[in-house]
């Protein structure tokens, strides 16, 4: 029989383990869409400055 407390610390790491995996989901989708975003935002200049320009 394992001990209570060693199943404790054992639900915990696992806890642990899917949180830190979220987090990092979290910011690599934040990260992607503000690069997104960027992307559009320079793409939009740019097609700004071609339709002024002609």
């Amino acid at each position: 029989m394992w001990h209570p407390t060693f199943c404790l610390l054992l639900e915990l790491d696992i806890f642990k383990a899917i949180l830190v995996e979220e987090i990092e989901a979290c910011a690599e989708v934040k990260g992607l869409l503000k690069k997104k975003r960027y992307e559009r935002s320079v793409c939009q200049h740019d097609q700004a400055s071609q339709s002024s320009s002609k």
